[in-house]
């Protein structure tokens, strides 16, 4: 599944890293990963994280959130989650059809840990 890397996203003068951002035809979609402690290790970061979060989705992203004990537990369940948004959101867009795509710069594969089993899922 295309996505792109660390996508940089300017909303209110604020500027965030998308983990992942998948660009469908009815709507764009971040994918954030979040490792227990980097993300949960204070009161302050989980403030920092919703409220990053509510601003993206906000913007009209659709958002999907995930730790790093659920995409290595269960990689099947975690992409096909992934898979069923970007149906909802009409499939992926063509890059010509992508608005922002970080032009001459090849496209990021959304994969975890298994390359082989996610190749599978195309």
């Amino acid at each position: 599944m295309p996505a792109e890397r660390q996508w940089r996203l300017s909303i209110e003068r604020k500027i965030y890293f998308l983990d992942f951002a998948v660009f469908c035809k009815e709507g764009d979609l971040a994918i954030e990963t979040d490792g227990y402690t980097t993300h949960y290790d204070s009161i302050r970061k989980i403030d920092e994280d919703t409220w990053r979060q509510n601003e993206i989705i906000n913007d009209r992203w659709h958002l999907l959130r995930y730790t790093t004990n659920q995409v290595k537990e269960n990689p099947a369940a975690y992409m096909a989650q992934i898979q069923t948004k970007v149906r909802q959101l009409g499939g992926i867009k063509s890059a010509e059809e992508a608005t922002g795509r970080k032009i001459g710069e090849q496209l990021s594969e959304y994969q975890a840990d298994e390359d082989e089993y996610f190749n599978d899922l195309d």
